[in-house]
């Protein structure tokens, strides 16, 4: 299937009191929405992770010297990852959506394995600065979830759930 990516520029930040899983939904489905209100017919997908671990929300550390506390924090730790997928169908104005729970327990992280990762993986706009596509994977001794592919951010299984319901696949 053909198709564009655009950014759809919102806030990302969480509302007040809300869930991790919660702000993961609301932020796919604006952002599918967004983008999908400039088309009269077309299937927009948005989606949105946000990682959390011990009660914190991880966001994308965007410096260095903040991917290496975020790190240093998430060492031995598990994390859940929360993946919004919507699709919306601009035409019908109708929407899928759906969150994917992951979890990835971290090994017990050196500084100077933290520094090495830094120094080679340009991960810091991924959420908790860590890449599981790239060279992130070294980091971790274990993942759960449904769908592996939630985890690097676009859930293609339940994608291709949501496409068959529409008959695109």
């Amino acid at each position: 299937i053909p198709f564009l990516k655009q950014s759809p520029d919102i806030n990302e930040a969480p509302e007040d009191f809300e869930t991790p899983m919660n702000t993961a939904l609301r932020l796919a489905r604006d952002k599918a929405k967004k983008i999908g209100l400039k088309y009269s017919s077309s299937f927009v997908i948005g989606c949105d992770q946000v990682v959390e671990c011990s009660g914190k929300t991880l966001h994308k550390p965007m410096t260095k010297p903040r991917a290496r506390r975020q790190l240093a924090w998430i060492s031995g730790k598990t994390v859940s990852i929360f993946t919004g997928i919507c699709l919306f169908n601009s035409g019908k104005k109708t929407f899928q959506s759906d969150v994917i729970k992951s979890s990835i327990e971290f090994r017990h992280l050196s500084k100077i394995e933290i520094e090495n990762y830094l120094s080679l993986e340009m991960a810091l706009d991924c959420a908790g600065g860590v890449k599981v596509e790239g060279l992130g994977i070294t980091l971790m001794k274990t993942i759960a979830g449904d769908d592996p592919t939630a985890i690097e951010g676009l859930p293609l299984i339940r994608l291709s759930d949501m496409l068959r319901q529409e008959g695109l696949i």
